[in-house]
């Protein structure tokens, strides 16, 4: 069965309409179709309620926008409410009042029918005989079609639900590889530093679970055995990361040779203030969850 509405009309619809609307510029030109079936198209755009599919369209963006993200409670409610359930579901009503006031302020004085034809006509315009324009058009005029057409927005709409649901982790996990690859060649400072905290909460995790007292070992291999999951022990230059615990097992340290490989001979005191260190090749010295010594640009705040 023919699609009536592609992913890429459903992301540009919105944008559409707000240039089509009353009151903006018109940021959009009217698609331009074959003479002869031009009056095919905007029968078969009639036919399937396109305008109509437009507003419906819009309304399944904005759906799965306000499902895709969760209501935040606000701190005071989730802490003192007695009724959590009743917080969640103030808050829900809010961000679904929202969601209809959104829906309001786009669709109002929206040219629809301009939009349907921006969004439709090269979608019909292209790759379609005359004759089988027609037999579209017969067939969204029967009960199935018709029942087809009303059912469209909702598979679209649990298409990117269900779809974003099973591929959630993996496009999750490939956005940050991506975004890490592309650190590691503009910034590999920056992308040590985000290793040395993921590293550095892991180990505040297992001293968590052992009564506040950190590994006894400080080889990083034999750390990383202990924590879970198993985070990366080398920086982006292959330098294994140097990590070290106060006497008392109270306090943790774990620092990057940097980009000339070489640890620096330099004994920082243990709570010492946070640095930038201007020097070619500085060593990145995470404590605590502070970086207090490291490389222009390695860090946005201390």
């Amino acid at each position: 069965m023919i699609s009536i509405m592609s992913l890429r009309a459903i992301v540009t619809i919105a944008a559409i309409l707000i240039s089509l609307s009353d009151g903006y510029a018109q940021l959009v030109q009217p698609p331009v179709v074959a003479p002869e079936i031009e009056p095919l198209v905007k029968e078969l755009l009639a036919v399937t309620g396109a305008r109509e599919r437009v507003a419906g369209a819009i309304r399944a963006m904005l759906s799965f926008e306000n499902f895709s993200s969760p209501a935040a409670i606000p701190a005071e409610e989730a802490t003192f409410d007695s009724s959590m359930t009743d917080a969640l579901n103030r808050v829900q009503a809010r961000q679904n009042a929202r969601y209809k006031q959104l829906i309001e302020m786009v669709l109002k004085d929206a040219k629809l029918d301009e939009a349907a034809w921006y969004v439709y006509a090269p979608l019909y315009g292209e790759g379609w005989t005359a004759e089988e324009l027609r037999a579209m058009i017969a067939f969204y005029s029967t009960p199935l079609g018709k029942k087809i057409i009303q059912r469209d927005p909702q598979f679209h709409l649990w298409e990117q639900i269900r779809t974003s649901e099973f591929f959630g982790n993996r496009l999750r996990d490939a956005r940050k590889l991506v975004i890490r690859q592309e650190l590691v060649k503009t910034n590999p400072a920056r992308a040590t530093a985000d290793d040395i905290r993921s590293f550095g909460i892991a180990l505040e995790y297992f001293a968590y679970e052992h009564n506040g007292m950190y590994p006894a070992v400080t080889d990083p291999k034999e750390v990383q055995k202990l924590i879970e999951p198993a985070y990366s022990f080398i920086d982006v230059w292959g330098t294994p990361f140097r990590i070290s615990f106060s006497p008392d097992r109270r306090h943790y340290r774990i620092v990057s040779a940097g980009s000339d490989r070489k640890f620096s001979d330099e004994n920082l005191a243990w709570g010492a203030g946070s640095r930038v260190d201007d020097r070619d090749g500085a060593d990145l010295v995470f404590e605590d969850g502070v970086f207090r010594s490291y490389p222009a640009g390695a860090v946005s705040k201390p």
